[in-house]
């Protein structure tokens, strides 16, 4: 077999064929702890029925968690496997050149799948209610030759990543999607191993049985205290561009007296501009003001050249440079201030999806790209990557800090009683919010109370967001707000005309978004001055996230306005809002996390007497009983089932210290000490049982 062969000549061992039924198997070989898997044919269809998916995705995730590295190839008879092996085997890591084809950035506003729901909810028993805050949906990178991907999960650790893929049969199974689709996606995932990112997929039938699938991702993943957190906050810079300036260094020092340190310096080949970043590194090491330097570059031809420069450089610090993906892959192994200096050569490819996750994550003292070629892209998409970062502030630091727009905030009550919407044991159910939120009485307080604040006036268009339950509020609430008068559409992920609207509403002919899900990493509206919260949640990240969308400061922008939809609730489960989140525990129309001396009363019409303080209970569901366990979380620390310990429960309910009304009916939690206490009368039990 030429292709065992070829394996072995390069120190692989066979271990096993792993059959999916009685002709479509796949070969796995090993190399120490790095394993190549070879599929044989598997899209070669026999008849009308397929092989089950689950022991695709169970087979493939088994071999990921043992190996280091895992490439993954199609073997068919037209398959020249030594010309394949050879081009991805001689790739080096450090070595991947990443440009890009004008633009990556996800614009997708696209709701969960049920397999997404499922395995979002999977995760938060896994690891916890406030563990979504380690996990990056739709996660953008740059493959290749200019190609771009998008995982569905990412979860970014200290020693490693890992890219999650939740996979239904139509679109992933090799027999369905055929020879080509599926090339395309082993080189995906191949590219995903090269980046440093171990593959995992899941089909429904791999999450079917919950407490297996609980465990399954907990021994691929780990343990938590091992993640990193995702939840950062957008914040601007100065920013200014140079366009053929016959004294570019000049400028850049008056920039930087008036606090503007990130620069983008546009100059024709040939004229010299990488000798503008020389000198100007060179002057701040004399200055005393830089101590080191990083200059990210796109291809090794080009680290070559710089390498050279440098070494003939005169100064009194530490210069690295280093291929794009290299600073990407081991950012995470540096603090954001690591570098008081870099440089982004050829910052066309910025946009490149890595590349723009790196200069998002670092804070440099100056940062300085240099291109001769911004024509071919959106340069407002450049000015945006420079000017942008990440900050792992709290929103309130934040806001103190002037990094972000202040934000202030107004309640709007309905008389909507949502004591009967269910609860999952992490958020509200999402047909009963649908079935209780999307009455005309709701829709039509929220507009009226839009139209009172923020209709269009001479020298007044604020735009915003609002986030609704699903696509159905969202179309329902547009035709409500275009008959009141407003500019309006709806976002959502089956929408064709997304792009579209996403561009009138950057050049101001949209005043507000309705949206069902408009939280995609790279869509981020500085313009944004309001955001209403029309869909209620318990969950802090998703309110954050929704919130996000409009924080960034902007030029003439007061504030950002948020809107918070109070609805009437019965028991505990009150939702996450916005003086929960900050814990101000008084409240008046409008108020601010930081009162300064600015005229919002005036600009939106209020008088002083609308503003009465009143007091709120800003203790969310999550702060007062969050050590507290689910019937299903104390029963997977019991190594019981969910059903024998409820039962257990409706005979003695003091097993439980905790009960609390949901809906119509109670709900027990159970604390360490009752588990402890159960799990000692459980053994007891079982040995009274065995002695007699």
């Amino acid at each position: 077999m030429s292709e065992r062969r070829s394996l072995e000549n390069r120190g692989y061992e066979w271990v096993e064929d792993y059959y999916y039924d009685e002709t479509h198997y796949s070969s796995v070989y090993r190399n120490h702890k790095k394993y190549v898997i070879l599929d044989h044919d598997l899209c070669r269809l026999d008849s009308d029925r397929v092989f089950e998916y689950s022991k695709y995705c169970e087979m493939q995730n088994v071999w990921m968690a043992k190996a280091d590295e895992l490439m993954r190839f199609y073997v068919s008879d037209d398959t020249d496997i030594e010309k394949e092996l050879d081009s991805w085997f001689s790739v080096e890591l450090d070595n991947i050149e990443i440009s890009d084809n004008g633009g990556s950035f996800d614009k997708s506003h696209v709701d969960n799948t049920p397999l997404e729901k499922e395995f979002e909810d999977i995760f938060l028993e896994a690891y916890g209610n406030d563990s979504l805050s380690y996990l990056q949906k739709e996660y953008s990178l740059s493959l290749d030759n200019g190609r771009n991907a998008f995982v569905d999960y990412v979860v970014e650790t200290e020693d490693g990543n890992y890219a999650i893929e939740e996979n239904g049969v139509r679109y992933h199974h090799p027999q369905i999607i055929k020879e080509k689709a599926y090339r395309r996606q082993l080189e995906k995932q191949n590219m995903l191993t090269m980046l440093g990112f171990k593959t995992y997929r899941f089909s429904f039938e791999n999450l079917k049985f919950r407490d297996q699938a609980i465990d399954t991702l907990r021994s691929f993943l780990g343990e938590k205290n091992r993640f990193l957190n995702a939840h950062t906050i957008g914040a601007s810079r100065p920013f200014a561009l140079y366009e053929h300036q016959e004294d570019t260094l000049k400028e850049l020092s008056e920039a930087r007296s008036r606090g503007i340190n990130t620069s983008l310096v546009v100059c024709p080949t040939g004229s010299g501009k990488s000798q503008i970043a020389i000198e100007d590194m060179t002057r701040l090491f004399d200055e005393g003001r830089i101590r080191n330097a990083l200059i990210m570059v796109p291809t090794k031809a080009i680290r070559d050249d710089w390498n050279d420069r440098v070494s003939r450089m005169n100064y009194h610090g530490y210069i690295k440079v280093q291929l794009y993906n290299r600073t990407f892959l081991s950012r995470h192994e540096l603090p954001p201030e690591a570098y008081d200096y870099i440089l982004f050569d050829e910052a066309q490819h910025a946009q490149a999806a890595n590349c723009a996750k790196t200069l998002q994550y670092f804070t440099p003292r100056y940062l300085v790209g240099l291109t001769a070629t911004p024509e071919r892209l959106d340069r407002k998409k450049l000015e945006d990557i420079f000017g942008q970062y990440k900050t792992q502030l709290t929103l309130r630091e934040a806001i103190d800090k002037d990094i972000v727009a202040n934000i202030r905030c107004y309640r709007l009550i309905s008389n909507i009683d949502l004591s009967m919407v269910r609860y999952n044991g992490k958020d509200y159910n999402g047909a009963d919010l649908e079935r209780t939120l999307i009455v005309d009485s709701r829709n039509e307080l929220i507009v009226q109370t839009l139209k009172k604040y923020f209709s269009p006036r001479k020298d007044f268009y604020k735009q915003g967001i609002v986030f609704c339950v699903n696509v159905k509020h969202a179309q329902k609430l547009e035709k409500m707000m275009t008959k009141a008068g407003f500019k309006a559409k709806a976002v959502f992920g089956s929408n064709k005309n997304n792009e579209e609207i996403l561009e009138q509403y950057a050049n101001k002919e949209i005043q507000f978004l309705l949206s069902c899900q408009l939280i995609s990493e790279g869509w981020d509206s500085p313009q944004t001055e309001v955001v209403v919260m029309a869909r209620p949640t318990l969950s802090k990240v998703l309110y954050m996230q929704q919130m996000g969308r409009g924080v960034r400061k902007n030029d003439g922008k007061e504030c950002l306005y948020v809107i918070d939809v109070v609805d009437n609730y019965a028991g505990k489960l009150v939702p996450i809002c916005f003086n929960s989140l900050m814990h101000i525990p008084l409240y008046s129309d409008f108020m601010g996390v930081k009162n300064n001396d600015s005229e919002y009363l005036e600009i939106l019409g209020l008088s002083e007497t609308e503003v009465a303080m009143q007091e709120i209970d800003i203790y969310t569901f999550e702060e007062k009983y969050g050590d507290y366990l689910s019937p299903e979380q104390a029963a997977r620390e019991l190594f019981i089932g969910t059903s024998s310990l409820m039962s257990w429960y409706r005979k003695d309910n003091s097993i439980s210290s905790l009960q609390l009304p949901i809906g119509s009916r109670m709900v027990p939690y159970f604390s360490k000490e009752d588990v402890k206490k159960y799990g000692l009368s459980i053994n007891l039990g079982n040995m009274m049982i065995l002695r007699s």
